[in-house]
């Protein structure tokens, strides 16, 4: 009996220990989720600032864009009304030229008509001139001049009457054009506060689910804690109740009449523990009883063998409730329950059931369908499914899980619950993703939708790698952010501040929008994955403030590039995708050097002397990656004076072939050669 009792504190203090081995980790686990759940408040506080300050930028520098180019449409404006004056005057003068030289003619006419009806001196002087005769021809100039007079006043009324055209054909222009950009402005306001307001909607939406989640999660939690120790206070109790009883029992078997009442009192877990406690030292006791020789009486008394009755009974109690922390249980239900809610066979190798803790069911060697083992399974169930058909589980913990990569969408998009099966929360440790693509272990925490659905999954991984799922339909939208992320198909690039989203599928991924920091500039992109029998990627990318002298500091040493372009590429498996990369698009430098020739002074020098550097205001060109090689065109570099053109090839070794057609004006002259690019990236040559 003493053993027994000795088992029985020991097996206590295992199970208290247990208990607040539990415990601490329901704590780490709710420190956990806060943790998580301020790391997502402040990655979407970031994720707003950040896309504020986008916004900005991209408002300030469309806002430039359009006043340079209404700037560029109003000069353009002046330069047509000032020509269509000039082209007035023009005709003007040409006009009243003509006329002046038509004027001109016809008096030089009059003169000569006048001259020739004038006769020749005589001695005798001829008679005069009737006098309408005179009259006539006074008329005649007077009309001619009159007639000049009122050409001149049409031709400065016509000359008015095109100033004054033109002048309100520029000002309706410059109307128009006002008003066009008036409503232009009113449209992008009006665009530009909405996508704000759509934007802080999103924010508020977001902060309101994760504040929801959180909420449901804590509510969860103190009703599971709830119930697990309501569950444990009843148990407790049942087992003080039988103690009693046993007692009650075994007192009337002894002959006494008065009854153990057991009050509410009695049920209490803190009486129940004392009295668990005391079981030892009555056991004790018991036993050095037996160990001592009767003792001679000289009269016969009834034995009174209610208390030991009763401290037998409550030990038989104990062990039972030990056994049932063992007590095996058929998995024929819970085997069919899952196979009809997942829709494929499920086995399970063994199940038993605890009690002391809590209620708890561990299953082992679980198989899900021919590919998906789990070590084991840990449920918290539901008092009254324990013996019904129907299973309810307000939280499954998965151990030993692994998964292929082909098989995650199909495990976010299937089912865990049915008629017979409910599932409120699945949680997996460490669960492993076998498959092309290099991925860490990941925590998994799952809410279940009443249907059976996933609701939402959250993952978590080193390096602050937080995923965060949301299941609909065939698709399933996903939101990542981490501290550090490897580009999985372009090995050489590692994004910090990494966040993405986007939707997948069966069939591949769409990245909306990616972006991270790397070479002290921030880089952004889009992609769509699609597998199958072979892998293809294909997006855009563009970059901002990256340091350029980490592609080729001999060729360019300084400055800091953006640029903008689409990529693809295609293969068997990731692994070799980077093998078959294409991108191209345009790029520009800013206030950058060349570094390691001058191209000014290879001018002055006819090409003789070229080492030093060039520094420049911009360089512009465009660019093509393939396969390892890169082709260099319409590059177009301004420094001052100096203006140059040029084109370079780079070949998969590092070889170089160019050409550069460079000028730069001086005082007396313009000096301008063609130079010629060989050598390596590491030490180019250039030469004339």
């Amino acid at each position: 009996e003493e053993r027994r009792a000795k088992e029985v504190e020991e097996r206590r203090a295992r199970e208290e220990a247990d208990r607040e081995r539990r415990e601490e980790e329901d704590r780490k686990r709710a420190l956990e989720e806060q943790r998580r759940k301020d790391d997502e408040a402040r990655r979407v506080k970031e994720e707003a600032e950040r896309r504020a300050k986008d916004e900005a930028e991209r408002a300030a520098r469309e806002a430039a864009e359009r006043k340079a180019k209404e700037g560029a449409e109003l000069a353009a404006l002046e330069e047509t009304g000032r020509r269509a004056r000039a082209d007035a005057e023009r005709k003007a003068k040409e006009e009243a030229e003509r006329k002046a030289k038509e004027e001109a003619e016809a008096k030089a006419r009059a003169v000569q008509s006048v001259s020739a009806s004038v006769p020749t001196i005589n001695p005798v002087p001829p008679p005069p001139p009737p006098p309408a005769a005179a009259g006539d021809l006074g008329d005649s100039l007077l009309a001619d001049l009159e007639s000049f007079g009122k050409r001149e006043e049409e031709e400065q009324k016509a000359k008015e009457e095109a100033e004054r055209k033109a002048k309100e054909d520029a000002s309706r222009k410059a109307k128009e054009e006002a008003e066009r950009r008036a409503r232009a402005e009113a449209e992008q306001r009006a665009k530009e506060e909405a996508e704000r307001k759509r934007r802080e909607d999103e924010e508020r939406r977001a902060k309101e689910e994760a504040e929801q989640r959180a909420r449901e999660d804590e509510e969860r939690q103190k009703h599971e804690e709830s119930e697990r120790k309501r569950k444990a206070k009843e148990a407790l109790a049942a087992k003080e109740a039988e103690r009693k009883a046993a007692q009650r029992a075994a007192a009337k078997g002894a002959g006494k009449d008065d009854d153990i009442e057991v009050t509410d009192d009695d049920l209490d877990m803190d009486e129940v523990r004392k009295d668990e406690k005391a079981l030892s030292a009555t056991a004790r006791q018991a036993a050095r009883e037996r160990e001592q020789p009767p003792a001679q009486v000289t009269a016969r008394r009834p034995k009174k063998w209610g208390k030991p009755a009763a401290v037998a009974l409550f030990v038989l109690l104990i062990g039972g409730v030990g056994f049932l922390h063992v007590m095996p249980l058929s998995t024929a239900e819970y085997e069919k329950a899952a196979s009809d809610a997942m829709g494929v066979p499920v086995k399970i190798g063994s199940a038993r059931l605890s009690v002391i803790t809590g209620i708890e069911v561990r299953f082992e060697g679980v198989s899900v369908g021919d590919t998906v083992k789990i070590k084991a399974v840990q449920g918290f169930p539901e008092v009254g499914s324990l013996f019904g058909a129907k299973k309810s589980f307000t939280r499954v913990e998965l151990e030993g899980l692994s998964l292929s990569q082909s098989q995650i969408a199909g495990a976010v998009l299937g089912k865990v619950g049915g008629d017979n099966l409910r599932i409120a929360r699945i949680v997996v440790k460490q669960v492993k993703l076998d498959g092309p693509l290099a991925l860490p272990a990941l925590d998994v925490d799952a809410l279940v939708a009443g249907d059976g659905s996933l609701q939402s999954v959250s993952l978590r991984g080193p390096g602050k790698l937080a995923v965060q799922l949301s299941p609909k339909g065939n698709d399933i939208g996903f939101e990542i952010s981490a501290e550090s992320m490897a580009v999985p198909f372009a090995p050489a690039l590692n994004l910090s501040d990494f966040g993405m989203k986007g939707t997948a599928n069966r069939s591949g991924v769409t990245m909306s929008e990616f972006d991270g920091r790397a070479f002290d500039g921030r880089i952004f992109g889009s992609a769509k994955i699609r597998w199958g029998a072979s892998w293809l990627v294909e997006g855009e990318l563009r970059a901002r403030g990256v340091k350029v002298a980490v592609i080729a500091p001999a060729l360019v040493s300084e400055g800091t590039v953006e640029g903008r372009g689409t990529y693809t590429m295609s293969g068997s498996n990731p692994a070799t995708l980077f093998e078959s990369a294409r991108l191209q698009g345009d790029f520009k430098i800013e206030k950058g050097v060349l570094g390691s020739f001058d191209l000014t002074r290879a001018l002055q020098t006819g090409g003789a002397q070229t080492g030093g550097r060039t520094i420049f205001t911009e360089l512009t060109g465009q660019a093509v990656y393939d396969k390892g090689a890169v082709k260099v065109s319409n590059v177009a570099i301004a420094a001052g004076a100096m203006n140059a053109g040029a084109s370079l090839d780079i070949d998969a070794n590092g070889g170089l072939a160019g050409r550069i057609v460079a000028d730069v004006k001086t005082p007396n002259q313009t000096l301008r050669a063609t130079l010629n690019v060989s050598g390596k990236v590491q030490d180019p040559v250039i030469r004339k």
